[in-house]
């Protein structure tokens, strides 16, 4: 069922390959490497600190606790801050959390306060480990507090019952929601808002312009921090200084339900990456659309148990895809969302200042495949992450692709 390749081709000599951490983060793409899944977020609230928020599994805290009925779990909470581009470390700490269990609920949430340098930029390397239970989580997430960037002085709470942090750009229609700022608390913004429209979902070796199509935004309106907010139509909300700047801050309701894939519209779409344009025109325009994906799948393979299991694995990353990469498009639509999908998580994963690494099978000087993502500037979404894409790409593609289609899951291995 599951097809490995041992992959040897070299791509593209030519990639400057940038400086980055000594450490593999191929765990933060691939939850079953670890047992803990932090959502992480950090709030600027002074030129000089910042609030990192977390909240973790109610069900995942209690691996730690040698009584299951324990309303305590114990937490150790270890970071280190680092200046982006030097690497040096400006900050660190031990935290230890006694977090309260609930019956009731399915997460709990904390806090810890880090010191910044003023108007800094920095990667705050985070590991959380569980008293009594082995291994942990390690994450890293970028800590911008210069003057020209405005998204980490914001936090976005979801307005119901009780206020929400959210931990994501995610936004519905079923909700209202709050955007607070300490710093800049009186400040009034611009907001656009696109809705979608069809993209042509290229593979990596096919070359791209590297450059945001300008787009004239379906509506605009002023939102003043503090007030609340609503996002009624789906598509993308870029918040501005002016109507003349880029995005500082972007929100997304792609649908309802997002990242998840509830609906059959949902399993469409993502097929795009996989199958033929005759089998989407076929499935498109059949009668009974859950009749027609059943039976794309069933074909491939046609056995029953490996076309569930392909169903099950594909689903899984673009629902994964939607939760780590998604900008002001749709995870899976990403550069880094459609080799995910299609190739499975990487094998390592190297983040610098300037983008990410990723490696699938052994070093690519000695074997394997090596994708670099540029992190650029978006006019949409503040930031994004863009492939260097390179012809040599289509070898493995082409494999990917037909092992999927012969009613295989697709995943490169170790040599």
């Amino acid at each position: 069922m599951l097809a490995s390749a041992c992959v040897t081709q070299k791509v593209d000599e030519n990639v400057g390959k940038t400086s980055a951490y000594k450490y593999n983060f191929s765990s933060i793409y691939n939850p079953a490497e670890t047992n803990l899944h932090p959502l992480v977020k950090a709030y600027c609230d002074s030129d000089t600190s910042a609030i990192v928020f977390f909240r973790l599994n109610v069900d995942e805290l209690r691996l730690g606790n040698k009584n299951k009925l324990d309303t305590v779990s114990e937490l150790i909470i270890k970071y280190a801050l680092r200046d982006v581009y030097s690497f040096q470390i400006t900050d660190t700490g031990v935290n230890v959390f006694n977090l309260k269990i609930a019956a009731n609920t399915a997460y709990t949430d904390g806090y810890f306060r880090i010191r910044l340098e003023p108007n800094s930029k920095n990667k705050l390397i985070v590991g959380f480990v569980l008293v009594n239970s082995k291994g942990g989580s390690r994450i890293i997430l970028d800590i911008d507090n210069t003057d020209s960037n405005l998204a980490d002085k914001f936090l976005l709470e979801e307005l119901s019952a009780e206020s929400i942090m959210k931990y994501d750009r995610f936004v519905d229609r079923q909700h209202n929601y709050r955007i607070s700022s300490r710093i800049l608390s009186n400040f009034a913004a611009t907001v656009e808002y696109f809705k979608y429209s069809d993209e042509i979902i290229v593979p990596p070796y096919f070359m791209l312009k590297n450059s945001d199509d300008i787009v004239v935004p379906d509506s605009t309106f002023t939102y003043r921090i503090g007030d609340t907010i609503s996002f009624p139509s789906h598509g993308f909300y870029v918040f501005k200084i002016s109507s003349q700047d880029s995005a500082f801050m972007c929100f997304i309701n792609p649908r309802d339900n997002y990242p998840n894939i509830n609906v059959l519209s949902d399993m469409l779409e993502p097929l795009k990456l996989i199958a033929t344009n005759k089998d989407i025109k076929h499935i498109k325009t059949a009668e009974n659309l859950k009749i027609a994906i059943d039976n794309y799948w069933l074909g491939l393979s046609n056995n029953q148990k490996f076309a569930r299991e392909q169903i099950r694995v594909f689903y899984n990353r673009v629902n994964l895809a939607n939760q780590f990469f998604s900008d002001y498009r749709e995870g899976w639509k990403t550069d880094r969302g459609i080799i995910y999908i299609v190739l499975g998580p990487p094998t390592i994963v190297n983040i610098s200042a300037s983008g990410e690494e990723w490696i699938y099978g052994e070093n690519p000087d000695v074997a394997g495949v090596f994708f670099l993502f540029d992190k650029v500037n978006c006019l949409y979404s503040g930031t994004k992450f863009q492939l260097k894409r390179d012809e040599r790409y289509q070898a493995v593609w082409a494999q990917a692709v037909n092992t999927w289609r012969n009613g295989r899951i697709f995943t490169i291995t170790k040599n």
